[in-house]
């Protein structure tokens, strides 16, 4: 029937409404269209259309169906793990896509032995199916904030190579510059790439579970002019590290391009591998190109070098005070800080000094970790839980005490070698002296005992409580007639009105090269001279602290 007037209300009618006509087109009310009757449908189908292919970059948990086309980059090794909620095994991969986005894989027990053997490195797949978690950052260096959960019905396609394929890199990096990794905290990971300047012969170690494993230490530089050692463990001790012994015998300098190296803080930045590590010797890259042409053609082989790992020796270019730490909120930055304090011994605490220790090798160097002494051998044996196995019990210093300068007191503690110089014997010879009038005597000499202490500034958590540590990390006598000499020069400079150098090396007060106004005022004594915002005062004026 026509339709009325639209906007009417049964303007002409509205009449039949056939199952299969065009509806009218503003009629009113009167229709006869039929009620869906679901109960005559069959059930609903799924649709089983293939998920598009999305940027790595696009995943997160609200994506139910996707599909990642993606090259592996790195393939972890099949590890067998035990908890207590079971046992199995697990291996991981990491990915890159056309777009530069990477991401890590896992899969474990039953995805593990499914897709161990089907992924290659080198290769691309179009995978999906997979569950993503958060990324756990302290162990994967990827631009991705999640990872991707393999299970059973996960798929991994393989791709034969054409145009599209192509586009895809084989390995992605993120690389920072030598120098920058001084403010890298410590079990972060980094790419970077520098040349080899030297490489270590391999040694074998013992781990953990007392079986053997082999480590390498290998230096390299970079145009930042800083050089930082990288620890090559396990696999990569022969390869590539046999590969780099043999060019620098025959005098060549490989540059190498590491991607997730963990860094350290043994005695200053050092960089190691761990099983997901990738390194490359000579890569045909643009950084590692640039590189190569700045230390052989621009005087990058014969630059001075800042050295990351040689521990808080190569860090005493700054005397602070005691004040200065608090001051300035050193240590507080997500970094250790180390500076040099000119102090004397005031007190030291005598209720614990020691501690029984580890004395086994592990990782190249002694275990010292805190043991259980047992009834063997009238307690000189005991159960190391790190290394799992029995050692020898060895005391090492943990003296904690207070020293002050001419602005503050501060308690700081020491260990091992530094406590056998400040108390002229080592652990073992003090436990004799317990409950002794000896032990009194050590105290007593080894206290108002004046220092050049070099301290490693760093927070440090304790029953979810964050305070600012002070470890002594070495100590020296100082060298009176060279402070005397600085101190007299500082003091000429003031006479002449050129102000203190902003790295003068004595205590004679702080000596921040600041603008701003401080409230600290330091008599030095001679002529005036003001420097950085302080007042120093001469001859018999003012100077008070």
């Amino acid at each position: 029937a026509a339709a009325g007037k639209v906007g009417g209300y049964g303007g002409g009618g509205g009449g039949g409404y056939p199952p299969h006509a065009a509806g009218a087109s503003g009629g009113g009310y009167g229709g006869n269209r039929p009620q869906p009757n679901y109960a005559q449908r069959g059930p609903i189908s799924r649709n089983e259309a293939p998920a598009r292919i999305v940027p790595i970059k696009s995943l997160n948990p609200y994506l139910n169906r996707w599909t990642i086309q993606a090259r592996v980059t790195n393939k972890g090794d099949l590890r067998r793990w035990q908890n207590s909620k079971g046992e199995g095994t697990v291996f991981n991969f990491d990915v890159v896509d056309a777009e530069g986005g990477e991401i890590r894989l896992c899969a474990f027990k039953d995805a593990c032995e499914k897709f161990f053997p089907l992924v290659e490195v080198g290769k691309v797949y179009l995978i999906s199916k997979g569950a993503l978690r958060p990324a756990r950052k302290q162990y994967n260096p990827l631009n991705s904030d999640f990872e991707v959960y393999l299970e059973t019905n996960s798929t991994l396609e393989p791709c034969l190579e054409d145009d599209n394929t192509s586009a895809i890199p084989t390995i992605q990096f993120n690389f920072k510059p030598i120098l920058s990794l001084e403010q890298c905290a410590t079990g972060t990971m980094a790419d970077v790439v520098g040349v080899v300047l030297s490489c270590d012969a391999a040694v074998t170690i013992q781990r953990r579970d007392g079986t053997d494993t082999q480590k390498r230490t290998v230096s390299i530089k970079d145009d930042s002019n800083a050089s930082i050692e990288l620890t090559l463990w396990g696999s990569y001790v022969q390869d590539p590290g046999a590969q780099l012994e043999a060019d620098l015998q025959q005098g060549r300098h490989p540059v190498v391009a590491i991607k997730a190296a963990r860094v350290g803080d043994y005695q200053g930045k050092t960089l190691g591998t761990i099983s997901s590590t990738t390194l490359l010797v000579d890569p045909d890259i643009p950084e590692a190109g640039r590189l190569r042409n700045w230390y052989d053609r621009m005087g990058g082989a014969n630059s001075q070098t800042v050295q990351l790992n040689t521990g808080p020796s190569a860090r005493r270019s700054r005397r602070v005070t005691f004040a200065q730490i608090k001051d300035e909120n050193l240590g507080t930055s997500g970094k250790a800080d180390y500076v040099e304090v000119l102090a004397s011994i005031k007190f030291i605490k005598n209720e614990v000094t020691s501690y029984p220790a580890c004395s086994l090798q592990r990782n190249g160097r002694t275990c010292n970790k805190k043991v259980s002494p047992t009834d063997e051998d009238g307690g000189e044996k005991a159960w190391c839980e790190t290394c799992q196995q029995h050692t020898q019990v060895n005391h090492r210093w943990m003296l904690q005490f207070q020293a002050c300068d001419h602005t503050q007191e501060r308690w700081l503690t020491c260990f091992g070698d530094v406590g056998d110089e400040i108390m002229g014997c080592n652990a073992n010879e003090f436990k004799r002296y317990e409950n002794t009038p000896d032990m009194d005597h050590v105290l007593g000499t080894a206290q108002f005992q004046r220092w050049l202490f070099t301290l490693k500034v760093a927070e440090d958590t304790y029953n979810d409580e964050t305070r600012v540590k002070v470890t002594v990390q070495r100590v020296s006598k100082p060298d009176y007639r060279q402070e005397g000499e600085q101190r007299a020069k500082d003091i000429q400079d003031l006479l002449q009105g050129g102000g203190l150098p902003t790295n003068a090396h004595h205590d004679g007060g702080a000596y921040h090269n600041q603008k701003k106004p401080r409230t600290h005022e330091y008599g030095v004594g001679g002529g005036a001279g003001g420097y950085g915002g302080q007042a120093y005062a001469a001859g018999g004026g003012g100077g008070g602290y």
